[in-house]
């Protein structure tokens, strides 16, 4: 795991071992983290995001195989994390359509999206929604 302070320090950890209690007393000691990268911490679930999304200072996020995150934590992020700009939600298998739709229409400072090996995502008659609702998004990544 890496995060950043809004200092321009940033933090590395391995990341085989991280729980969602740890991330949450990370989230509640550093309360003005902008850029978190949690990719392959996979004993993370909803909750981590939860507490990262309400410090309302993440601009980066990085949550690539997370395979325990759920449409609810995307809703979070939609609903608090409001200046979140970068967003990486690949092989994070358990999303569907409609959450990934959900945050481009709410994040309207989202620039970048990855959303690369979300089957929900692949070759879904649903899929042509994001090309009317997601002006603010420049760069949408989506591969199978």
């Amino acid at each position: 795991m890496q995060a950043r302070s809004s200092f321009g320090c940033t933090y590395s950890w391995p990341h085989r071992r991280y729980t969602d209690r740890g991330i949450v007393s990370l989230a509640r000691s550093c309360t003005n983290l902008r850029c978190v990268d949690l990719g392959f911490c996979r004993n993370l679930t909803d909750m981590s995001v939860f507490c990262l999304a309400e410090l309302g200072s993440i601009r980066r996020l990085s949550l690539v195989r997370l395979h325990r995150l759920t449409d609810i934590a995307v809703f979070s992020l939609a609903e608090h994390a409001l200046d979140l700009e970068r967003l990486n939600l690949s092989y994070c298998d358990r999303l569907t359509v409609q959450a990934v739709h959900l945050l481009t229409k709410r994040l309207l400072k989202l620039q970048h999206l990855s959303a690369t090996g979300i089957p929900s995502l692949i070759d879904r008659p649903g899929l042509h929604r994001f090309s009317d609702a997601c002006p603010p998004v420049r760069i949408f990544h989506l591969r199978d």
